[in-house]
């Protein structure tokens, strides 16, 4: 399922259910950082995996999320990306 903007992405996650969320952190509308912030205080447990093209200015504020399972920067390699997100699903807490 996909969401073009914040706002579809947060209405999307409180009528369904995820295993996994790809966050591109630069989203219109509500943005990556307010999106967690709501998930977050909503107690939303869902494992999310963050992308973007400006890793190091928002690695300060994402590795707070206790959401955020991996950070990956754009671009990327697709065979790269998949073996990532398989880790975040398989992995046990």
């Amino acid at each position: 399922m996909t969401a073009a903007t914040g706002k579809e992405a947060l209405d999307k996650i409180y009528s369904n259910t995820f295993d996994l969320i790809i966050l591109d952190y630069n989203i219109p509308i509500i943005d990556g950082e307010k999106l967690l912030e709501t998930l977050e205080k909503e107690n939303k447990e869902v494992a999310t995996i963050v992308i973007s093209g400006l890793v190091e200015k928002i690695m300060d504020k994402v590795e707070q999320s206790k959401l955020v399972r991996k950070v990956i920067a754009k671009p990327f390699n697709i065979s790269d990306f998949r073996l990532q997100v398989h880790s975040v699903l398989t992995e046990t807490d």
